[in-house]
């Protein structure tokens, strides 16, 4: 069964809350804007939030 992106996304920030979109679209083999789509959906239902500056921030999923 293959698992949709949204969740591989969610799965991978919650192992590694400080990696970037790129990181993250590279690590589950999709385009960044793809994984931007998806971000954008999580973050729409509240599912994932952005913590802090640019800079040193991270992800919280929720």
């Amino acid at each position: 069964m293959q698992v949709k992106t949204p969740e591989q996304i969610l799965l991978l920030l919650q192992r590694n809350p400080h990696m970037t979109l790129s990181e993250v679209a590279d690590a589950i083999g999709k385009s960044v804007s793809t994984v931007e789509r998806a971000v954008a959906k999580l973050k729409k239902q509240n599912r994932l939030v952005y913590h802090g500056p640019k800079k040193g921030s991270y992800w919280i999923c929720q």
